[in-house]
Formats: structure tokens, C-alpha cells, sequence
């Protein structure tokens, strides 16, 4: 049960509950004025308690809020990268998946917004080239990442907060709170690492 969902149980049941006490209190169904006090007070704690949720329930809004605003600053001109890994705030990093074994997380490098010839591409292209590159930003390693001596030597194929090359269509695709693809690979789907990942045209 996800918390959205254990909120609105909750509010019923509170909700249900405020209406049998509303109803005794009016229909006379009192048995004693301790059994008056009692329901008075059950009440108060009640709308008590309706009135913590409700201000959780804004806490967790701003939170979320604050999130998508971080990824949003992660975007820069239109005329550069369309996502810069670098500007992206630590909160929102710690709330990435965090990869296991010898898996990595990676962002897809989606390209500029405008062509070489000054023509604006559309949201659909942008996020196509993203789909098929071939260039990602390292952002989380697994423990086990270039572990095995046998096969990867001494030396990391790669290392976090790198632009790596990765084959096309490489890895386990979903998208962030704000539409942005991330991926997971394993750490031998990393073909060589680059400095500017515009000197890369996917083909």
C-alpha cells in the first residue's frame, strides 16, 4: 500500500468515525455525561489528528516541489547540453536508485535542442536521440563494479560523474518525476570514456 493510498484509508476512517460520534452526540443516544466527555474528547483527538495529516500531507507537497525544481535547474540553454549531470543537487541524487552488484546508473545524454544549422528541434527528436545515443554520465556505481581483477585488471573501466560511451539502446530504461531517461547498465557495457560528449555524433 503506497502512502497516497494509507492516507486516504486513514481520512476515512477518521472521517467515518467523526460522523458516528456527530450522530449520537445530536440523536441523544447518550448514556452519561462521562460518555458526552469521553466523545468530546475522541473528537477533539480526531480533528487533531485530521489537522497533523493535512499539514504532512503540504510538507510532502513542498518537498516534492523542491525535488522537480532541483532536476529543472539541471537544464541549462537550449543552445547547450539539454541536461547537465553536474548541476544536479545532492537530494535528488540520493533519491536515484541506488545500482547493486556490478550495475551502474547512468543519463542518457540528449544532445542540444537546435541543430548545427540553427533549427530548433522538437521535444519528440530530442528524446529520440536520447533513446538511441551512445553517450551517458556515469551517476552511481554498484559495490561490485570492476571487481573482478580476472577480467577488468587493476584499472576502472570508468569512474562516477564520467561521460562514457555505452552501445545503443544499452541497458534498463525509466524515466525520472520530471520525464528525464535514466538507465542501468552493467559495467561492461561501458565501451571508453570521452571529456565532451558533443564530440560524439550517435548514428
Amino acid at each position: 500500500m503506497d502512502d497516497l493510498t494509507l492516507h486516504d484509508k486513514i481520512k476515512k476512517v477518521i472521517k467515518d468515525r467523526e460522523s458516528q460520534i456527530s450522530e449520537t452526540l445530536m440523536s441523544g443516544a447518550l448514556e452519561s455525561i462521562e460518555h458526552y466527555k469521553f466523545l468530546q474528547g475522541e473528537l477533539s483527538a480526531l480533528y487533531y489528528i485530521e489537522s497533523e495529516i493535512k499539514e504532512y500531507n503540504k510538507e510532502l507537497w513542498r518537498m516534492s516541489e523542491q525535488a522537480k525544481k532541483a532536476i529543472v535547474d539541471a537544464y541549462v540553454d537550449s543552445d547547450d547540453r539539454v541536461l547537465d549531470p553536474t548541476l544536479l543537487d545532492k537530494s535528488v541524487l540520493e533519491r536515484m536508485p541506488q545500482p547493486t552488484g556490478w550495475r551502474m546508473l547512468v543519463l542518457p545524454y540528449g544532445g542540444k535542442n537546435t541543430s548545427k544549422g540553427g533549427i530548433l528541434l522538437t521535444s519528440e527528436t530530442v528524446e529520440r536521440e536520447s533513446l538511441a545515443t551512445v553517450v551517458a554520465y556515469v551517476v552511481k556505481m554498484g559495490p561490485q563494479c570492476y571487481n573482478d581483477k580476472d577480467r577488468f585488471g587493476d584499472t576502472p573501466w570508468c569512474e562516477e560523474k564520467q561521460w562514457v560511451m555505452i552501445g545503443r539502446y544499452a541497458g534498463s530504461r525509466f524515466k525520472l518525476e520530471d520525464g528525464a531517461e535514466v538507465r542501468i547498465i552493467n559495467d561492461d557495457e561501458v565501451i571508453a570514456t570521452i571529456l565532451n560528449p558533443d564530440d560524439i555524433m550517435s548514428v
